[in-house]
């Protein structure tokens, strides 16, 4: 299918052809053109002489066929004139005087396939002889002719002459080539000639034509069209045309759409008919266009018709509607439009072609949306559903029928008056008095709304911004050329918008601008409803907000993006909002195209740029002064206008004539009166230009007898033409200075003049195009009259440029002309149709019409009060009556249309006057039942409003009767008058849904009893919070059942709820009496009854009486179950409220007490998350306060939260019930609550654990055999455990218990320094205990801890933190503990996160400072710490060299260690060398190496490569006799010994692997020199080293000290060749690779993989699901970006939350509000996380972990308002009267739709939700967008911006971080999931 898609093939040429008329039968090839002259002469002389019309005929046929003779081809003007006129004789002295032109050919074009032009006949009419001889105009149009350009002259003089087969010869038109249009400058002073060749029209002769002659029927015809109109006209897809006034564009427009309704009409079986639409502002011109258009398509079927048949009606044809001259005001005319729907939806094929305006598009597609969102909810509740287009409410005086006054169709819709719209006119009259006089004083109200219409609201960058507008900033940041209004006052004019933004608001009023805003939201996702349109046309798109432009309403409700066609003239921007330019469009339309291409695959529209040059209306006179005005804008402000080429006129005229008097003349009586000083009568095509209604009013005042009519300000212009205009002192009226004004002659003066300023100069730029505007009005005569002195500029320039007459004398032209009737009559209805009514009335008096005069003096009378300000209310009361009155007389005598628009135009009247009961009467007397209903509701007149909305049921819209009816419900229901409510309602059951809705409680209570259901009212007692009168009403009733008792036990529970918070017991002081009386119930209540109903919180309550805790554990592992967690919290408080004692408990019992308490610690974290403060949530529940009714909390005395708001300061106070508070106290109170408790506890909690002896068993026992202390001195806290109880399972107990203790640190966010350091420390000394027998890291088993993977993702991150958080800010020798314990943080580091251990290690800051003292670095200066770094990453060769360096370093400076960790290097460093130079020697393989099993283990790692240097060992094991030399002389203390013993032992097995003499005489001799000769000096530990006489001996200690069968042994590994030899004490291995050790020692593949975060592996069948293979088709180095990419966000995202976790944990100010539940929802995020299962580099992870915590809080914080203000909304709905009640009533449905959105948005991303296992980004993207919806709906919410102030920032970063994530959504219009990584 074609682009444009009519019709299916051969569209372009079918179209052609669809537009050409056929020839007259029996004519020639020649065209022939008739005059408007020629054609009223055919029609007179077929009237009067058939004969000479035969013979005429003859004459035209005999031209058309080329037979040139004598008789009809003789010279008329002189021999020697290069363009002849001809004249043919016709019947006795008459003549037909014609020329040879060349005109373009479409037929020939199509023909050919391009732009061509053919000879044709210009007939201008039939002409008497003496009429010929007396006048010398001929000569004049010859010579004027003569003008054009030498190839035009060539074409038109060209003969070619051909031979007929009788031998005769005939001139064929010659066809050429199209010429482009050129630069002609073409002058002339002959008016007579632009009269005749501009002013009278001409079209071609066709068989239409002569038909319409024939038949005496008056029809339009296609007139000829330029060579570049037709290529507009032909051109298949979109279009910009850009053309100054009168070039045609229009004609263009209407001939296209023309071309394919007649196209579909000749071929309706190929394609639908098309849907085409044009589009306007000015009501006047598409009514015109419509008008036009249905006479050309009548002017075609005349064509089809022979003369004899009888005209046929429809398409277009019908007859003049006897109500066309019906005087129908500008407000009202949308009213008798027949035949249009109301809505989009509804158009039908029959209803295009369309020609609306803008305004009655937006209209259509409001009540479109309206519709639709009330179809989305329940019937009963739709009369009030419009709150989503809230701006375009049918509140009271809009019906939403396109048939009411709803529909404006000024020429301008800025103009407009309706309710709660703000026109111009509601602007000057309700806004304007009210801003700051002191700003307002010296401006003009056109312009200051126009900027804040076309710019600050309407302007392209408004779209898609939250405020939908520019923000001051960016307001003031525009640049000057391409904004030149108020360049230099743009903080001014932004204070003034402001001002009228927030008193807009107040009132409830919307804007146009708003408007558009809105309809562009409502059509973001699913478009308009109903079929679209297929071709889109947009006139004086100039006029148009930049918005309603560029915005894509236009696009959306149009199917196709190839054919829209857009026309204007940005010279013309006077309009007021108006600052369009083509340049924005294109550029706003190419971006669209381009965003397109990328998402949807689809080929970029590329729209052609036509310029139209050829000015059809003014002379050259008039052009050229005009085309200097653009000029001076293009060379000034080239960026507010669009640069053509260069205006031409067809052609000559005189130049306007600038008049300068003398200083002293008077210019008004020396130009407005004659010679015998009267008043000059001006006629009905002249008018009189000034620059404001000020002037305008001075000399209508002063000249009376010109007329009204004849004075215009430029405003009222716009639009218009005349014959003559008389531009009056519009320099000395213009706002800008005359030093301004002088910068024009700078472009041809040398002196002084001023220089450029485009802040200074701004208001030029407007003024030109005023002047512009002002110039084009004129079709002959332009007369400038203004001496001043800022006149004088521009008079120089036009004199320069030779574009002005210059008089200076007190010769006035001829400036009466005397207009008949007639003329009048169509002046005044042209001024009535565009607004113009105190023009219209003088004109229809001038012309006689005197009941038109008078309509015409009611609408003046209306508009007059309408500027009324309305402060001042009792002259806006009086000129509104005074109005009405007017319109009222005028209806006797008036026809029915105009009769019934008087009644309803003074029945608006009296409504503005507030007399409603009048204007009641007045509308159904004009039959507008919907606006007198309104009335009559405003008025409180409800049984008058009842009975007409029962009695013309059938003229109200759906959904206005729907709304008036529950009004009426509403009103009397509010007082009680059921009877009368009930009426309204088809059953009692409707009724109390409708209460339901609306929560009118006591209306409901006394319905409900009426009709005796007691169920029903004592729910309603329960919601009012009376419980205990509840219960009673259900316990006395009569008709008592289970569902009774029920209900009764739910009340109860409620009750207890509310008493019972946290915190509170029966015993405790702030107990109420009113839970004894509850708990009486409970004790008379039926135990089994309640049993079988489930009600188990009420076994609870009675257990918190008693203090049972043993029950409150079982009920509390019951709740959790269930998950109710609120009632295993309080049983768990009640457990926990009483001092920790673990001393007592075994290691079972202890892990049992850490396990609840963990569980604790979670609910109490998952409670604080909850965020909301509604009735029956988490927070109610847990802590008894109750939710008011506007927006306010009430919390009861007796409780624990009451004590903390009590002892705080905030915005509540105190009460007789209790303490009121706000939102943000009540919530930061709870959870300072939770938060204390949470802190307080667990500090007890950590304390008792500390000094649990579980986590530290007692080392001298094991040793020794005994503990003893010293008399004076604690007994021991350690746990006494004797050898044999030190097993596996004992080993993974104890760091079973560690970790848990680590996850209630982590869950309950207890962070310290000395917190972290402490209990890493002891996981430390668990891992890696100083003695053997306490097991070591190779004996770890994760599977065989409860938990285990969880715990240690904790220790990983603890680890990352703590290396993260050591700093080295002292260069000091004091400074170092923190390198003493990042040197332990690192160890753990790689022991648990080996993987990822490097990136964060190496970016610490202590690794990479380099502020370490010398002492502490090599002469490189570098950090001995990256020695310890590298040794531990195992990579380089050097390895061993730098880790023995590393310990070296710490021993010669004396740097502070942690000994047990410096041993444990030791072991590290002894076993690598050992095994590193054993695999040297034994050229790959490790034979004959004798090492602890748990060495093997902790060293020979996957990947581990043993190709280090080891030839530092030797100083190696001499840096070890060093520290075990020191330790042995400062050993105070049983730990130095089991430290020298662990040393001895490394010493013992490099010395039996490594058979150096050298090397194993020195450690002989190091662990010798330990010996003491007193046996009781030397240490038990070490004993057996240092008494060792040689090798036997130091083997026979090396086995006893690994005696510990459960955790460790000695393993010699040997190849498989060698012979096997018993060795005691030694476990032989045998094997040929080193791969197979692993298997052989019993290790697991990997011995310790945990992951940083919560990832685990994809199942299979979850990688099958994806359709993925691990190995599938993606480039290399594209997948390593991929992964470097998410690698790099989750990083970052662990930065941050690493950050906020330091920030919020260890400041020492308390976070409060919304701070604390950011940290909560993150904390809680992260929890979550861990639980998880996350494909490697998951973008969803990076959302999850950081952005979603924000939106959360927006989340909790729009619910908490939405929930405050529907309590406030409905207090509201009470209060007021009936005609303000739906205004309240929107609120509050506002409210609850919101709050329904916020629960369901909630319940899905929070972090539990099922909704994160899918780890969709689109779907969370889809998810942040409803939110975001709901964001922006809060605008309209009066009282909303505090609160969307304060969730700003957290908005921002959320939605802005999850929606610009790469993934597909409705963010970028695409929806695919986001494919899943390979797995981890």
């Amino acid at each position: 299918m074609p682009l444009d898609g009519y019709p299916p093939r051969d569209d372009l040429a079918l179209r052609k052809t669809s537009l050409y008329l056929e020839n007259v039968k029996d004519f020639g090839e020649w065209p022939i053109i008739l005059s408007a002259r020629a054609q009223k002469d055919l029609q007179d002389t077929k009237q009067a002489d058939g004969v000479t019309f035969q013979v005429t005929m003859q004459k035209i046929e005999q031209l058309s066929k080329g037979q040139f003779s004598r008789s009809n081809h003789k010279l008329l003007t002189a021999p020697e004139m290069k363009m002849p006129i001809y004249a043919a004789r016709m019947t006795g002295d008459n003549r037909m005087i014609y020329q040879i032109d060349c005109v373009s050919d479409p037929r020939k074009s199509q023909e050919v396939g391009s732009p061509h032009e053919s000879q044709a006949i210009r007939i201008f009419g039939i002409f008497a002889l003496d009429e010929l001889h007396r006048c010398k105009f001929w000569n004049i149009l010859g010579r004027q002719s003569e003008q054009r350009s030498s190839d035009y002259i060539y074409r038109c003089t060209f003969r070619s002459e051909s031979q007929c087969n009788d031998g005769s010869n005939i001139v064929l038109p010659a066809i050429f080539p199209a010429l482009s249009e050129q630069d002609e400058e073409i002058q002339g002073v002959s008016l007579l000639v632009h009269s005749l060749l501009v002013l009278d029209k001409f079209i071609m002769l066709s068989q239409a034509v002569l038909n319409s002659i024939l038949t005496d029927k008056e029809v339009v015809h296609i007139p000829p069209l330029s060579t570049r109109e037709w290529e507009i006209v032909e051109h298949p897809t979109s279009c910009y045309v850009i053309g100054r006034s009168g070039t045609g564009k229009t004609t263009t427009m209407l001939l296209k759409i023309l071309g394919r309704q007649r196209t579909w009409q000749a071929y309706p079986e190929m394609a639908p008919k098309p849907r085409q639409v044009f589009v306007t502002q000015s009501q006047v011109l598409a009514a015109k266009v419509e008008e036009y258009f249905g006479k050309l398509v009548s002017s075609f079927e005349v064509a089809a018709r022979s003369p004899e048949e009888k005209p046929t009606t429809g398409n277009g044809t019908e007859e003049v509607s006897e109500h066309e001259n019906e005087l129908i005001g500008q407000d009202y005319k949308g009213r008798w439009r027949s035949g249009l729907p109301d809505r989009f939806s509804e158009l039908q094929d029959e209803h295009f072609p369309l020609f609306v305006t803008y305004d009655q598009l937006c209209a259509m597609l409001e009540n479109d949306i309206r519709s639709n969102a009330r179809s989305s909810t329940p019937k009963s509740c739709a009369a009030t559903d419009d709150t989503m287009f809230s701006m375009s409410q049918t509140s009271s005086w809009e019906t939403g029928q396109l048939a009411g006054s709803y529909i404006a169709s000024s020429s301008d819709y800025m103009q407009q008056s309706r309710r709660n719209f703000v026109s111009y006119k509601v602007f000057v009259s309700s806004y304007w008095d009210r801003l700051s006089q002191t700003s307002t004083r010296k401006l003009d109200p056109a312009s200051v709304f126009g900027e804040f219409m076309g710019v600050i609201e309407g302007s392209e960058d408004t779209v898609g911004t939250k405020d939908r507008c520019l923000d001051r900033e960016s307001y003031r940041l525009l640049s000057a050329r391409s904004h030149a209004n108020f360049s230099h006052k743009r903080d001014e004019i932004y204070t003034l918008f402001e001002a009228y933004r927030k008193l807009k608001v107040q009132r409830g009023d919307y804007d146009a601008a708003d408007r558009t805003h809105r309809i562009l939201e409502a059509l973001q996702d699913s478009g308009p409803a109903g079929r679209g349109v297929d071709f889109l046309y947009v006139d004086e798109v100039q006029d148009h907000l930049l918005i309603d432009t560029l915005a894509p309403v236009l696009r959306k409700i149009c199917t196709n993006r190839h054919v829209l066609f857009w026309a204007g003239d940005t010279a013309q921007t006077i309009s007021i909002g108006s600052s369009f330019r083509f340049a924005d469009l294109k550029s706003y339309q190419y971006r669209i195209e381009e965003r397109l291409s990328i998402e949807l695959g689809l080929t970029p529209a590329e729209p052609r740029t036509f310029e139209l040059i050829s000015n059809h209306r003014s002379h050259s006179g008039i052009v050229n002064c005009a085309r200097s005005i653009v000029k001076l804008i293009i060379r000034y402000w080239p960026h507010s206008i669009d640069a053509l080429k260069p205006e031409q006129a067809t052609t000559p005229g005189p130049r306007p004539v600038f008049f300068v008097f003398q200083e002293n003349t008077d210019l008004v009586q020396a130009f407005f009166t004659d010679s015998q000083g009267e008043n000059i009568d001006l006629g009905a095509k002249q008018c009189i230009l000034v620059r404001n209604d000020v002037t305008k009013a001075r000399l209508e005042e002063r000249f009376p007898g010109l007329g009204r009519n004849n004075f215009m300000t430029l405003h009222e212009s716009k639009g218009l033409e005349f014959n003559d205009v008389i531009l009056y002192n519009f320099f000395e009226d213009s706002p800008a200075t005359a030093n301004q004004w002088r910068l024009i002659l700078s472009e041809d003066s040398d002196g002084d003049v001023p220089t450029f300023d485009e802040t200074r100069h701004a208001s030029l730029c407007v003024e030109l195009k005023f002047l512009y505007v002002a110039i084009t009005r004129a079709r002959q005569n332009l007369w400038i009259v203004d001496s001043s002195e800022s006149a004088e500029p521009m008079k120089r320039y036009w004199s320069s440029k030779n574009q002005v007459s210059i008089q200076t004398s007190l010769e006035k032209p001829n400036l009466a002309v005397e207009s008949s009737p007639e003329e009048w009559s169509a002046a005044a209805r042209t001024m009535f149709d565009a607004g113009r009514y105190a023009q219209a009335s003088v004109a229809f008096r001038r012309a006689g019409c005197n009941r038109e005069a008078m309509i015409c003096d009611a609408y003046v009378l209306q508009e007059k009060a309408a500027l009324i300000s309305t402060t001042a209310s009792a002259t806006r009361i009086q000129a509104f009556v005074k109005a009405a009155k007017a319109f009222l007389n005028c209806v006797r005598n008036s026809p029915s249309r105009e009769r019934l628009t008087c009644y309803e135009a003074a029945g608006d009247c009296y409504k503005e006057a507030h007399d409603l009961k009048r204007a009641a009467d007045n509308y159904q007397l004009a039959g507008k039942y919907d606006k007198a209903a309104l009335a009559f509701q405003e008025r409180g007149l409800i049984d008058e409003m009842v009975e007409l909305i029962t009695q013309h049921k059938n003229t109200f819209s759906d959904h206005l009767h729907e709304q008036l009816t529950m009004d009426a419900q509403m009103h009397y229901f509010k007082s009680l008058n059921t009877k009368a409510a009930l009426a309204l309602f088809p059953s009692p059951e409707k009724a109390l849904e409708f209460l339901k809705k609306w929560e009118l409680e006591e209306a409901r209570v006394k319905l409900l009893t009426d009709l005796n259901r007691a169920l029903e009212a004592a729910a309603i007692h329960a919601k009012n919070k009376n419980l205990v009168k509840a219960v009673e009403i259900l316990s006395a009733s009569a008709n008592r059942s289970a569902d009774h008792v029920r209900q009764m036990i739910e009340y109860l529970l409620r009750g207890l709820r509310s008493g019972f918070t946290l915190g509170i017991t029966i015993n405790s002081s702030s107990a109420s009496s009113t839970l004894s009386r509850l708990l009486a119930f409970v004790d008379r209540l039926d135990e089994s009854t309640a049993a079988e109903l489930g009600f188990d919180e009420l076994a609870m309550f009675q257990a918190i009486q008693r203090a049972d805790h043993a029950t409150l554990r079982t009920l509390a592992e019951t709740f959790v179950g269930t998950g109710n967690n609120v009632a295993a919290l309080l049983c768990l408080d009640h457990v926990f409220s009483s001092a920790f004692e673990l001393k007592t408990l075994q290691l079972t019992e202890i892990q049992e007490s850490l396990s609840l308490y963990l569980d604790y610690i979670r609910l109490l974290n998952k409670i604080s998350r909850e965020g909301s403060l509604s009735a029956g949530s988490a927070y109610q529940r847990l802590f008894g306060f109750q939710v008011l009714g506007t927006g306010r909390y009430l919390v009861p005395k007796r409780s624990l939260l009451h004590e903390k708001l009590t002892g705080q300061s905030g915005s509540g106070g105190k009460s007789t019930d209790g303490y009121k508070c706000g939102v943000e106290e009540l919530r930061g109170a709870i959870r300072e609550i939770i938060k204390t408790r949470i802190r307080d506890r667990t500090a007890a909690q950590n304390s008792a654990c500390r000094e649990v002896g579980g986590f530290l068993p007692c080392l001298q026992l094991l040793i020794q055999g005994n503990c003893s202390p010293p008399e004076g001195q604690q007994p021991c806290a350690s746990q006494h455990i004797h050898p044999e109880q030190l097993t596996v399972d004992w080993y993974h107990t104890r760091l079973c218990l560690i970790l848990l203790q680590f996850k209630i640190l982590d869950t309950a966010g207890y962070f310290a320094p000395d917190v972290e350091n402490y209990w890493l420390g002891i996981l430390y000394s668990a891992l890696h205990p100083p003695l053997q027998g306490l097991g070591s890291f190779a004996n770890l088993d994760v599977a065989r801890i409860p938990g285990g993977d969880d715990g240690f993702r904790i220790v990983q991150e603890w680890v990352r933190n703590a290396c993260n958080d050591v700093n080295d800010n002292d260069a000091s020798r004091s400074a170092d503990r923190p390198r003493q314990w990042f040197t332990v943080a690192c160890t753990l580091a790689f022991d648990l996160d080996r993987e990822n251990a490097l990136s964060f290690v190496c970016n610490a800051p202590m690794y990479r400072s380099r502020r370490w003292p010398p002492s502490h670095s090599r002469e490189a200066r570098e950090p001995i710490v990256q020695d310890f770094v590298a040794f531990l990453i195992g990579q380089d060769f050097r390895a061993l060299t730098l880790g023995s360096s590393y310990l070296r370093e710490v021993l010669h400076c004396k740097l502070r260690a942690d000994p047990n960790a410096l041993c444990d290097l030791v072991e590290r460093l002894s076993g690598l060398f050992i095994m590193a130079r054993i695999y040297e020697s034994w050229e790959g393989f490790l034979h004959h190496v004798t090492l602890p099993r748990s060495w093997f283990i902790n060293l020979l790692l996957p990947g581990t490569d043993l190709r280090k240097d080891s030839s530092t060992l030797f100083a190696f094991a001499v840096t070890i006799i060093d520290f075990m030399q020191r330790i042995d002389a400062r050993m105070t203390d049983l730990m130095g010994s089991l430290y020298v013993a662990r040393l001895c032992l490394c010493l013992c097995l490099i010395g039996y692997n490594i058979n150096d003499a050298h090397l194993k005489e020195k450690i002989l001799a190091g662990i010798q020199s330990l010996h003491r000769t007193d046996e009781q000096s030397t240490a038990w530990a070490y004993k057996c080293y240092a008494n060792a006489k040689g090798w036997g001996d130091f083997a026979h200690a090396l086995m006893q000290s690994l005696e510990t069968p459960h955790f460790d042994e000695l393993i010699l590994l040997l190849r498989t060749d060698t012979p096997d030899v018993p060795r005691q004490h030694i476990r032989t291995i045998f094997c040929d690779t080193l791969d197979e050790v692993p298997k052989l020692l019993g290790m697991a593949p990997s011995p310790f993989r945990i992951d940083p975060t919560p990832i685990h592996q994809t199942e299979p069948n979850e990688q099958a699901a994806t359709g993925e293979q691990p190995n599938s088709d993606h480039g290399g180095q594209e997948q390593r970006k991929s992964v470097e990419t998410g690698e790099k966000q989750i990083n970052a995202a662990k930065t941050i939350q690493a950050a906020y976790r330091r920030r919020s944990k260890r400041k020492k100010v308390a976070l409060k509000g919304i701070e604390v539940a950011e940290a909560l929802h993150w904390n809680g995020l992260r929890k979550r996380s861990m639980e998880m299962r996350w494909p490697k580099n998951s973008q969803y992870y990076v959302l999850f972990r950081v952005p979603l915590g924000s939106i959360l809080v927006c989340l909790d914080t729009i619910k908490t308002f939405s929930s405050s203000g529907k309590g406030e909304a409905k207090a509201q709905m009470l209060k007021v009267s009936d005609k303000d009640l739906e205004s309240s009533n929107r609120v509050f449905d506002q409210h609850s739709k919101n709050l329904k959105k916020t629960d369901a948005l909630r319940k899905k991303l929070s972090p539990s939700s099922k909704f994160h296992e899918k780890q969709s980004v689109s779907d969370l993207q889809d998810a942040v967008l409803d939110l975001k919806a709901i964001v922006e709906s809060l605008e309209n919410i009066p009282g909303s911006a505090k609160m969307r102030k304060r969730m700003k920032n957290r908005w921002d970063r959320g939605s802005k971080w999850i929606l610009e994530k790469q993934g597909t959504s409705r963010a970028n219009g695409v929806k695919t999931d986001e494919p899943k990584a390979v797995p981890v």
